[in-house]
């Protein structure tokens, strides 16, 4: 449970307040089809600046993670959330695909997703405890197995559900996920310096606690520095919605004409 709630926390931290605004700016401009999918477009490059590098930094520092929190007793927690942990560089584009489909009205379509969804990670679920109890240790072995396969059931459902959301509202898949190329070259080049650093700390056994310091903050410094244009635009779109924000006024104060 402690290793999912990790896992999910950034999830829910980037997408519950984009998919709270997400929702009205798709419904106002559902008529005019370019609009839609520039806003579309202008989600998903959020999510993905965002999450991209905490998927893949979650999945090697989990374990160290998981020390820092709970101690030594949770050293096996800390396979599980790196098990799970790539689940995050689909779990926010997959969350905010329901408000692309209740703008456009084709809440059957929502409806036929979630449920196919739900029926593909309850069969991985399934899968993976068997797999788990009959090859893994007979106590944890069934656990390591859900989370790899939930993982796994997440990963492959991704670009089946892409296609269908988007070619349901009629937005180009490959104008979505474009931007995200160097967010996503950023990540992996970000994944990489810090399993370095991660290979000499454990030649040196060094302790969780710096270790993690460490890993995060060479981390978030290098992928900041190759994502600096795209880290400028989301804070501008940020500033920019905060200023929209500002000029409307309350109800409670509108003033009659």
């Amino acid at each position: 449970t402690q290793a999912v709630n990790l896992m999910m926390k950034p999830v829910y931290l980037v997408s519950s307040p984009i998919t709270g605004i997400m929702l009205l700016a798709l419904s106002r401009v559902g008529q005019s089809r370019p609009d839609f999918e520039r806003y579309v477009v202008k989600f998903y490059r959020m999510v993905g600046i965002l999450l991209l590098p905490a998927g893949i930094g979650l999945t090697i520092v989990g374990r160290d993670l998981m020390l820092v929190l709970g101690g030594e007793p949770w050293r096996l927690a800390g396979l599980v959330l790196m098990a799970l942990a790539p689940t995050v560089l689909v779990q926010g584009f997959l969350n905010i695909a329901g408000s692309v489909f209740a703008a456009s009205g084709r809440t059957g379509r929502l409806f036929a997703a979630a449920a196919t969804t739900a029926m593909v990670l309850v069969a991985g679920c399934l899968l993976g405890f068997w797999l788990g109890n009959r090859f893994g240790d007979a106590v944890f072995g069934p656990t390591l197995g859900i989370a790899g396969s939930y993982c796994f059931a997440c990963i492959l459902l991704f670009f089946p559900y892409m296609v269908f959301c988007f070619r349901t509202v009629d937005v180009s898949i490959s104008r979505v996920f474009k931007p995200l190329l160097r967010p996503a070259l950023s990540a992996i080049l970000m994944g990489v310096a810090v399993l370095g650093l991660r290979a000499i700390a454990e030649i040196v056994e060094a302790s969780p606690l710096p270790c993690l310091a460490i890993s995060v903050t060479t981390g978030a410094v290098i992928y900041g520095w190759l994502t600096r244009r795209d880290i400028s635009w989301l804070v501008a779109e940020l500033k920019g919605a905060e200023a929209q924000e500002g000029d409307v006024q309350p109800v409670g104060e509108m003033k009659e004409p």
